[in-house]
């Protein structure tokens, strides 16, 4: 033991941070672009490491940061009264107690804590509004993250679609808007969120989404309006370029793509309109957001390959 303490190193500098990273300490220098780096996490770009690809910066998540936890004595730590012992051994020895006496003891403790006022709620105001949000959130995601929900919203989804696809029928426009509408919320908002396990139907709702797109003109136009509009806009990049799961890009891509198709041979495309608008997006993607995620792009260039497969596709893409 002698010896492995010699061997350590001997820091007597004055003024010296250190910085303890789980089992290596080492000296820290204070400066304010170190502490940018080191303390406050965020994200850094950095050359890839692939030798092939070294023109191409990732964008890495500073997963490390900087804490401090520290204990303060509310009241004044008192002397704990020994007991003598009547043994000739001059270290005290503690007599042995069972389970029950350990169980009596701690509860005399926690009784005379309470007597004195030591447990009462001390949490201020905004620690408690965030700890319930965070409960009801914990609630919600627990009963919306199982099999039985989405069992439930996919038979709701699909439950009038043969009269969401029957022209001949009055309402079929309206089956058709609410199957699709109801259908895409649920896909992006929680389908696509899950885990890998919950998501065992993703080619069925693909292949139901495409037979309603092909057959239903409601459905179709309401889902290209949708993608257009301010809040579906939001949804082409990161299901397509940024997100981590192939499946899931590869569901949004077909889906995508069938109803670009599907709406091609209902309507013609207009200068301006919902589906030039969708397309211009995609392909201002191309600027800057391709190249950042060239690991992730194949599903994008699906998506296009898709699109020029339909004549008026082909030629939308040419004049653009």
């Amino acid at each position: 033991e002698e010896e492995e303490m010699e061997t350590q190193p001997q820091i007597n500098k004055i003024d010296l941070w250190l910085k303890f990273n789980d089992t290596i300490v080492e000296e820290f220098q204070f400066a304010d672009s170190v502490l940018e780096t080191e303390c406050f996490g965020g994200s850094i770009k950095t050359n890839s490491s692939d030798p092939l690809h070294n023109s191409h910066p990732e964008s890495r998540v500073r997963h490390w940061n900087a804490y401090m936890l520290f204990y303060e004595a509310v009241n004044p730590p008192q002397k704990l009264q020994t007991h003598k012992v009547e043994n000739s051994s001059p270290v005290p020895v503690s007599p042995v107690s069972s389970g029950e006496d350990k169980l009596s003891q701690l509860q005399e403790l926690v009784q005379k804590g309470e007597r004195r006022g030591m447990f009462s709620d001390s949490v201020p105001a905004n620690i408690q509004r965030s700890v319930n949000s965070e409960n009801l959130n914990f609630m919600k995601n627990r009963d919306v993250y199982c099999k039985e929900y989405f069992e439930f919203i996919t038979k709701l989804v699909f439950c009038n679609e043969v009269l969401a696809c029957m022209s001949t029928h009055p309402d079929s426009e309206t089956y058709g808007q609410l199957a699709i509408q109801l259908a895409i919320k649920f896909l992006v908002h929680t389908y696509f969120r899950a885990y890998k396990e919950l998501r065992i139907s993703s080619s069925f709702w693909v292949s139901e989404l495409d037979k309603l797109l092909h057959n239903s003109h409601a459905a179709c136009e309401w889902l290209i309006e949708f993608l257009a509009g301010p809040l579906g806009e939001n949804y082409l990049k990161p299901f397509l370029l940024e997100c981590t799961s192939k499946e899931v890009r590869y569901d949004f891509c077909t889906i995508l793509g069938n109803g670009l198709k599907s709406y091609c041979t209902f309507k013609e495309i207009e200068i301006d309109g919902p589906l030039d608008i969708i397309v211009t997006s995609v392909l201002k993607l191309l600027d800057n957001d391709v190249t950042d995620n060239w690991k992730t792009c194949a599903e994008y260039f699906q998506l296009l390959k898709i699109y020029a497969n339909h004549p008026k596709g082909c030629r939308h893409l040419l004049n653009k």
